[in-house]
C-alpha cells in the first residue's frame, strides 16, 4: 500500500485545495482560508501595542495557546470563555475572523498562519507581542493530514497518507513548507517581542509555560488561577467544551475526523513508514543544521 517516496517526481499530479494560489517569493500557498483579497486588508491592519498575536504553522497548537493567553488576560477567569467560542474571542484574522476584530475588547488575542515575511507590518513596527508556537514536524503533518481530509476548505482531501506526504515533499501544502515557515520566525528570535513556545512543552509542563506567557505579557496570577487555567486548557477539557472544540465550524466534518483529534506526542509512529522517516529525518537534519532549534518527537 505504501508508495515509494524516494523522489517527489513520482507524483506529477498533486491535489490542489479549492481556490489555491501561490506566492512564489515566499513559497506561501493560500486558498479559501487566506483569500488574496485579505492580504491587502491585513497589510493595512491597525495594531495596538497591547495586542497579542499567536502565530503558527497549521496544527501546531494554536488553539491551546490562544485559550491559555485569553484566560491569562482574563486574570484566570473563564466567565467570558464559557459564553463565547474561541473563534469569536481569539479570531483567525487571515480568514473570516478579520471581521470580528474591531468589536473585540482590548487586549486582543489574534491568530495568524502567515510566515514572518508576510506578517502584519504594524505588528512588527509597534512591537506588539507575538507568540510563535512550534510542534515537531512529524506529529504536525499527521494532524494536518486529518484536517485536510475532514475540512471542505481543503477539498476533503481524498488521498492517502502517502499521497499527503508527497504534498509535503513538493512543498504544496497550505501555508507552504513547514520548515520555511518555522525558520522564517525562528530567524527573528533576537526580537524581544516574540516568544517561542513548543507544543510538547505546553502539554508535558503546562504550569511552566503558563508562567512564561504571564512573564511575557507582564501578568501575575495566583497558583489557584494558574491551576484553573491548566484544568481549562487540558486537551480533554477543550475537546469536550463546545466553546473550544470547533464543533460550530461549518467547513469541518467531525464525522470524518474531529477538529481536536488526539493531541498526543508521538502519534506519527502510527503513520510514518520507515522510508518516510528516513526522508524527513534527512530533511530535518539539513534544514535545522546550526540553527539551535530542536524538537521533541516522543
Amino acid at each position: 500500500m505504501s508508495t515509494n517516496c524516494n523522489t517527489a517526481e513520482q507524483h506529477p499530479t498533486l491535489h490542489q485545495i479549492p481556490g489555491q494560489y501561490e506566492i512564489v517569493e515566499h513559497g506561501f500557498i493560500g486558498g479559501a482560508l487566506l483569500p488574496k483579497e485579505m492580504l491587502e486588508k491585513l497589510r493595512n491592519f491597525e495594531v495596538f501595542e497591547d495586542d497579542c498575536f499567536v502565530a503558527t504553522y497549521p496544527k501546531t497548537g494554536a488553539n491551546l495557546t490562544k485559550e491559555t493567553v485569553f484566560l491569562i488576560n482574563q486574570n484566570g477567569s473563564d466567565e467570558v470563555a464559557r459564553r463565547k467560542t474561541i473563534q469569536d474571542r481569539c479570531p483567525f484574522i487571515d480568514h473570516r475572523g478579520f471581521s470580528l476584530v474591531e468589536k473585540l475588547p482590548r487586549p486582543r488575542v489574534l491568530h495568524s498562519h502567515m510566515p514572518f515575511d508576510m506578517f502584519l507590518i504594524q505588528a512588527i513596527e509597534r512591537n506588539a507581542k507575538i507568540i510563535y508556537v512550534l510542534r515537531n514536524p512529524k506529529d504536525t503533518l499527521v494532524s494536518f493530514y486529518h484536517f485536510y481530509k475532514s475540512c471542505s476548505v481543503f477539498g476533503n482531501f481524498p488521498g492517502s497518507w502517502d499521497d499527503f506526504f508527497q504534498l509535503f515533499l513538493h512543498k504544496k501544502l497550505f501555508c507552504g513548507d513547514f520548515y520555511d515557515h518555522v525558520l522564517s520566525w525562528w530567524n527573528q528570535r533576537h526580537r524581544d517581542n516574540i516568544l517561542f513556545l513548543k507544543y510538547e512543552d505546553m502539554v508535558t509542563d503546562p504550569k511552566s509555560n503558563i508562567l512564561k506567557i504571564c512573564a511575557f505579557l507582564g501578568k501575575t496570577l495566583s497558583d489557584d488561577k494558574i491551576d484553573n487555567i491548566i484544568k481549562q486548557t487540558s486537551f480533554e477539557s477543550m475537546r469536550d467544551n463546545p466553546m473550544t472544540d470547533y464543533s460550530q465550524l461549518k467547513e469541518q466534518d467531525n464525522k470524518i475526523c474531529p477538529f481536536m483529534r488526539k493531541g498526543k506526542i508521538g502519534d506519527w509512529k502510527n503513520f510514518f513508514t520507515d522510508e518516510q522517516c528516513k526522508i524527513i529525518d534527512k530533511i530535518h537534519e539539513n534544514r535545522l543544521a546550526e540553527t539551535g532549534l530542536s524538537f521533541q518527537f516522543e
